[in-house]
């Protein structure tokens, strides 16, 4: 999978990029108002006449109606598609690249959604790639557009260029003495967002956080872009200089705190995702900054996706119970401790 690739570093601590953009096709009525039989007709149409998009191989056709909860749940945590292509029972169809780095949504909420992700920061490169599939797809089904408010979307935050760019950070020190409380209330009357990508009863998990658009009406797909990099780059330069400065001050606190979360990690029995991914922070934060070493420490944030419950579930066939699944998640883990720091 693509996610696979992502590695981190003392100097960057950006996990990944994603341009995605939604779109209508012309003289067609919104996902919303479809019937039964016209959105079954939209997708097959849409899946017979898109399947060679672009230069990223052949596309793997599914069809998420015909998929089981927990499959589509998986691609869900997996970010392939949204909350609401995971629930809905209607005709869905889901073009997708082998390493799940492009995936296109037919009918969801609406009638395209286009997105590419990739690692580390490449807003620009996966805006270059989107940009030539939306002109392949608009070639073959005209879109719904207004001269004045841009593409026409079942939401109104989605009008104008229908694109939001998101990036992922892991910022562990700036989430734990708090800095990105302030950093975050400084930047929301910009039109950017930025929240934890993992939350339970409302608080932050990993301390992992996506910074994106909150509109797309009355400004470019440069623009947005442009702003979303400036905020990311800011917000690692932050972390940076909190980290160094934790590492002069507190060497052997920080030090205690990696050992033990990697102790944990390593001989736990049961797992459940909190602490999962909390003390895979401490560790993946222990990786870039050298207090751990090992061949591939550097690359755990794949393991912040495997360990979701439906991804362990799928692996299982989904016959798990949720004590079952935290045994799994701790095996899991282990194994992948094991490979990695072998290698």
């Amino acid at each position: 999978m693509w996610f696979d690739q992502i590695a981190l570093s003392a100097e960057n601590n950006i996990v990944s990029s994603r341009v995605r953009i939604v779109r209508n096709f012309d003289n067609y009525l919104f996902p919303a108002k479809l019937g039964r039989e016209d959105a079954k007709e939209i997708v097959k149409m849409s899946m017979d006449e898109l399947g060679d998009l672009g230069k990223d191989g052949v596309l793997l056709k599914k069809y998420l109606h015909q998929m089981s909860d927990v499959q589509r749940i998986a691609l869900r945590e997996r970010r392939v598609i949204n909350s609401t292509a995971a629930k809905k029972r209607d005709a869905i169809g889901l073009l997708l690249s082998e390493n799940e780095a492009l995936s296109v949504v037919i009918n969801g909420d609406d009638h395209i959604r286009l997105q590419m992700v990739g690692c580390g920061i490449c807003l620009n490169q996966l805006w270059e790639r989107v940009n030539e599939i939306d002109d392949q797809i608009n070639e073959r089904f005209p879109y719904a557009f207004d001269e004045k408010y841009g593409y026409m979307t079942s939401y109104l935050t989605n009008m104008g260029t229908g694109l939001k760019a998101n990036i992922i950070l892991h910022l562990p020190v700036l989430a734990r003495n708090r800095g990105i409380d302030k950093l975050v209330n400084s930047l929301s009357r910009f039109g950017v967002t930025v929240r934890s990508v993992y939350t339970a009863n409302g608080e932050s998990i990993g301390s992992f956080f996506d910074v994106s658009n909150t509109k797309t009406l009355g400004q470019s797909e440069k623009e947005i872009i442009d702003q979303i990099k400036r905020v990311a780059l800011r917000l690692n330069t932050h972390e940076m200089e909190a980290r160094k400065k934790e590492l002069e001050e507190h060497s052997i606190d920080v030090s205690d705190r990696v050992y033990r979360s990697y102790g944990i990690l390593k001989y736990a029995r049961k797992l459940s995702l909190k602490d999962a991914l909390t003390h895979l922070s401490v560790v993946m934060r222990g990786a870039s900054d050298h207090i751990l070493i090992g061949s591939h420490l550097e690359s755990l944030y794949a393991l912040t996706i495997k360990i979701q419950p439906a991804n362990i579930l799928e692996r299982a066939d989904g016959n798990l119970g949720k004590e079952e699944v935290d045994i799994a998640r701790a095996d899991y883990v282990r194994e992948y401790l094991d490979r990695i720091m072998c290698e």
